[in-house]
């Protein structure tokens, strides 16, 4: 029985001396490819890599549960570039969400993948931690995931609220089977689009063009204004479906537009990432009940651009 390079456990093992590839097939990571280049990269800073490997098995666990095709890690982007399901540690390590309420999303999303029906109960091991996106190899990380799926009604166990142990036997609830309904929709986890809120004076065409335009695109995402795009739907409805298939939303407050509010708020409802922003001489219009939240506060547009970019990068990315 050969060790798993991510997360050092036992699995199986098969090398290919001629495509210079090693194929794992491993209980708590999944089966991945991963080059002799890059499995020798790893292994070499393996205390580096001890804390990104809790986020290099959570990806390829979840890919596997989702039974995507196998993925080859290499080392070098360039070469990976030009490989069809390749992909490097550092776009791994990436991935992993930065805010708790996308790991607990994303768990949910799992474990609906390995139930086979609707009120299934499954068994979760300490094995498991991938599909909860723990990000601590203490135990207690994964069992707080459960304990909030549990808190927000979306799973429950044979031990009601007591998930602080394993195994442990857990299904969806209806609730949680309705969330990863919704979660689903628009392709979230995949998504490019950054759905952008804001007044569409045309005292602001310049702020978007040359601020949150190329921020949200110099971040890697595309940008989508609703009033930028022709089409004959209704259009409070558009709005929703856009926001829905959008990976955040970007609400700028400057000229209090109420359909800006009611964005953010819709947003926020079905669990995306809300960037908040206002110009420096409009922040104390700000509504009270959202001035709690951190606002970027801009001057002018090359102010603003950089201030957004680092944010996207900070929160997103």
């Amino acid at each position: 029985m050969d060790k798993c390079p991510i997360c050092k456990n036992n699995a199986d093992m098969e090398h290919s001396s001629s495509r210079q590839i090693k194929t794992y097939n491993c209980y708590i990571c999944g089966e991945f490819e991963i080059t002799y280049e890059a499995e020798q990269f790893v292994l070499e800073g393996s205390k580096k890599y001890e804390k990104e490997g809790l986020k290099m098995s959570a990806y390829l666990r979840s890919r596997s549960v989702k039974q995507l095709p196998i993925l080859t890690v290499y080392k070098d982007q360039e070469i990976a570039e030009d490989i069809e399901y390749a992909i490097t540690f550092e776009e791994i390590i990436k991935d992993f969400p930065a805010l708790l309420s996308d790991r607990i999303n994303r768990a949910l999303i799992n474990l609906s993948m390995i139930s086979s029906f609707a009120g299934e109960y499954i068994t979760v091991t300490e094995k498991d931690y991938p599909l909860l996106y723990s990000d601590s190899c203490d135990i207690n990380s994964m069992f707080f995931i459960m304990k909030q799926l549990s808190l927000n009604d979306f799973i429950e166990g044979k031990m009601g609220k007591n998930l602080e142990r394993t195994p442990v036997d857990i299904r969806l609830t209806a609730k949680g089977w309705n969330k990863v309904a919704d979660l689903k929709s628009g392709e979230y986890f995949e998504s490019r689009q950054a759905f952008v809120a804001m007044s569409f004076d045309k005292s602001m065409d310049k702020t978007y063009e040359d601020s949150i335009k190329e921020a949200i695109k110099d971040a890697g995402y595309k940008p989508y204004r609703v009033d930028r795009n022709e089409t004959n739907e209704k259009i409070c409805d558009l709005i929703i479906a856009e926001i829905r298939k959008s990976k955040f939303l970007v609400c700028d407050f400057t000229h209090q537009k109420n359909g800006v509010y009611f964005e953010a708020g819709f947003g926020m409802g079905i669990g995306r990432q809300v960037i908040w922003m206002c110009k420096k001489e409009e922040l104390e219009k700000v509504h009270f009940d959202t001035r709690q939240y951190s606002h970027i506060v801009w001057e002018n547009e090359s102010d603003l651009y950089e201030k957004l970019l680092r944010r996207i990068q900070a929160l997103i990315n």
